[in-house]
C-alpha cells in the first residue's frame, strides 16, 4: 500500500470508528491453551502431551 492510498483510507475514516480498540478475538493466551495445553516453565507451548 502506497502513502497516498493509506492517506485516502485515513481520509475516509477507515481507522477512526469508536470500537477500533475493543477486542474481536478471544484473549490469545487462552486460545493456546485450549490448543496445546499449560506453557513450559520458559512459558512456551509446546503441545507436548496434549
Amino acid at each position: 500500500m502506497s502513502e497516498n492510498d493509506e492517506a485516502a483510507l485515513v481520509e475516509r475514516d477507515v481507522d477512526r470508528h469508536p470500537g477500533v480498540h475493543t477486542a474481536t478475538e478471544p484473549d490469545e493466551e487462552q486460545i493456546l491453551r485450549e490448543l496445546y495445553g499449560e506453557p513450559d516453565p520458559d512459558g512456551v507451548f509446546r503441545g507436548e502431551g496434549v
